[in-house]
């Protein structure tokens, strides 16, 4: 089946296609995927995805605000991420939040939440925007604001939540998952143009990295900010309870 034909949805270009492109890896390895959860879900864009890749899987999807596609409305829960009531009792392989953390709060409780959820050795899969790039770095310097969060929000806004990656990683060890993959993705032509500017800051970079002080090992600190976390807009963690 064709990743290229998998809906972009309420996320960043590419992010989709990796996502199920690691779960359908997962499934040749004989870790069978048979339920899946996501949180939020938009319009179900993603779950209509997985229900193509994976025939007769059982998914759940979740979203305050959304309307669901009318294919996927059978699997639509109305709520936020706050309340699991709906899935109680419920555990699932896979749980996703895709694009979900800058709008959520109580970012600890989700985590919980969803490792209750999650069978044992299930996937906890979650992507977030990348707001450490070059173009976040330029901007923050001239304007005080990073690329994808407003200097002045409204009491409405959508995306409010800056949520730094190793901030991610801490609540994925806290909270007893270990880390089997960072990918980054989502590039456009106009960041490839800011590679220059990522090849000069990056050695000061990797320089920092290997002499900061603290418990994390050298692999995780290159996996967290790799060359390419510079210009790629989008990451996503992938995660196994144990």
């Amino acid at each position: 089946m064709d990743l290229g034909s998998i809906e972009k949805g309420n996320t960043q270009i590419g992010v989709n296609q990796s996502v199920i492109s690691f779960l359908v890896e997962e499934d040749k390895k004989g870790r069978r995927i048979s339920s899946l959860f996501d949180l939020p879900c938009g319009q179900g864009d993603f779950l209509r995805a997985v229900k193509r890749f994976f025939p007769g899987i059982r998914v759940r999807g979740q979203d305050l605000f959304e309307m669901p596609h009318a294919d996927i409305a059978q699997d639509f829960i109305r709520a936020d991420a706050k309340d699991f009531t709906r899935i109680q009792g419920e555990k699932f392989d896979v749980i996703t939040s895709i694009s979900g953390v800058m709008v959520f709060d109580d970012i600890t409780g989700l985590f919980e939440r969803c490792g209750r959820h999650l069978k044992p050795n299930g996937l906890f899969i979650l992507t977030n925007d990348n707001i450490l790039t070059i173009r976040d770095r330029f901007s923050f310097l001239f304007f005080g604001r990073l690329k994808r969060f407003k200097l002045l929000y409204s009491p409405m806004e959508g995306n409010w939540n800056v949520v730094l990656i190793q901030a991610l990683w801490k609540q994925f060890i806290s909270h007893g998952f270990k880390i089997e993959k960072i990918e980054y993705t989502s590039l456009r032509f106009e960041d490839y143009l800011l590679f220059p500017f990522a090849l000069c800051l990056y050695p000061i970079q990797a320089l920092y990295l290997l002499m900061a002080k603290g418990e994390m090992d050298m692999q995780t600190r290159f996996a967290l900010f790799p060359l390419k976390s510079l210009i790629a807009r989008h990451y996503i963690i992938f995660a196994r309870k144990i």
